[in-house]
């Protein structure tokens, strides 16, 4: 029988570490304990109202299903112990800057999930979740069946990772772009980072600068990976104050909100504006696209106007290889150029020029053949 109670202590015990685990300042994914549905932060708007005893919650979402979440940035919380609070962050806000409120979060009577509350001017507004069946919904305040949490801290195990989903196949190799508003480095194998630094509008070509190492917090990328699977493309979330690369043509977008009372989205200009994807040939790289609002957690290029609808992806040892190709072959191409004229001016720099008159009749239907040196 005491063999039986302490094998079933020990049930418990990591049955309530997996589920319910707020063990100090990290990152975590927080889920309803009657829905099933993650929270998700999806904008940066909200309010307590303590006239009338309600708040406005419309920031967060819920959403059913870890294959919903498991590569959703607005999923990831990174929890803060202020005080007797937290503040809890994400997506580039935290509670404290939507509400001037610290979360108070205190365990529930279950013991393995946590109730989250605010308290001002007497009144106190807990985060439940919303009653239907919804796979997504917004959280509402004070239902009494739905205010259980649990708390699950990021790891690299089954329905805890945090994986990169791409978008794009080129060749043997899959891409996305990417914005979070925290710092990682790959756990996975085959994983490449990487940013904008120029805009090629004569060649048509975009160059490419790797980030080594850890990807700073708020730095829009593109994610090269080699699986179009979330959980083999897995990264390692953690805290830095490590600077974002200067020079980063790619911005970066948070939200695409449409709701009327939290509207938070950016307008896709095609004149100035590239989006990643398969161009002519299937080579990876940025064009025009038929889109009205940049995707959530997602980056565009930012282009001079009258940039070519498409722009190869090219690296920086690539790009300064093929300038120096295209430039030599300038300087040896041969021009065939018709003589409709007496004469005809050659001018190169304000050092070469040649020039060259003939007698009209000669110089019918004749052609000069011009070879630029370096001279």
């Amino acid at each position: 029988m005491r063999k039986y109670l302490l094998t079933l202590a020990t049930l418990v015990t990591v049955c309530t570490s997996v589920f319910a685990q707020l063990n100090g300042d990290g990152y975590y994914r927080v889920q309803n304990e009657a829905t099933g549905r993650y929270v998700k932060i999806a904008d940066d708007k909200g309010k307590l109202y303590y006239t009338t005893q309600t708040a406005d919650l419309g920031a967060i979402k819920t959403i059913k299903g870890f294959n919903n979440v498991e590569s959703d940035p607005g999923t990831i919380i990174y929890i803060e112990k202020v005080g007797d609070g937290y503040n809890l962050k994400s997506q580039g806000t935290d509670v404290y800057s939507i509400i001037s409120y610290y979360t108070l979060i205190s365990k529930s009577r279950r013991g393995n999930t946590y109730q989250a509350y605010a308290s001002s001017h007497g009144f106190t507004v807990y985060i439940a979740d919303g009653h239907d069946d919804e796979d997504e919904g917004y959280v509402v305040s004070n239902s009494s069946d739905t205010r259980d949490w649990y708390i699950k801290p990021v790891t690299d195990e089954p329905e805890q990772y945090f994986g990169i989903k791409p978008e794009y196949m080129s060749g043997e190799n899959f891409y996305t772009t990417f914005y979070a508003s925290f710092p990682f480095s790959f756990l996975s194998e085959g994983m490449e980072a990487g940013y904008i630094t120029k805009v090629d509008t004569e060649y048509g070509i975009a160059v490419w600068k790797d980030i080594t190492g850890e990807v700073p917090a708020k730095t829009p990328v593109i994610v090269k990976a080699s699986s179009f699977t979330a959980a083999k493309n897995k990264l390692d979330i953690h805290t830095s104050a490590a600077k974002a690369p200067s020079g980063n043509l790619l911005k970066g977008v948070f939200f695409n909100n449409p709701s009327k009372t939290h509207y938070n989205r950016t307008a896709y200009d095609p004149n100035t504006m590239r989006m990643l994807g398969t161009i002519s040939g299937g080579a990876i790289g940025f064009k025009k696209v038929d889109l009205d609002y940049i995707p959530e957690n997602k980056a565009y290029l930012s282009v001079p106007e009258g940039t070519p609808s498409e722009l190869r992806i090219m690296k920086e040892s690539d790009y300064v290889a093929y300038i120096e190709k295209m430039e030599e072959e300038k300087r040896t191409k041969v021009q065939s150029i018709p003589l409709d004229h007496d004469a005809v001016t050659l001018t190169r720099g304000e050092t070469v020029t040649l020039q060259c008159t003939f007698v009209p009749e000669e110089a019918k239907n004749k052609t000069l053949v011009w070879s630029s040196t370096n001279e």
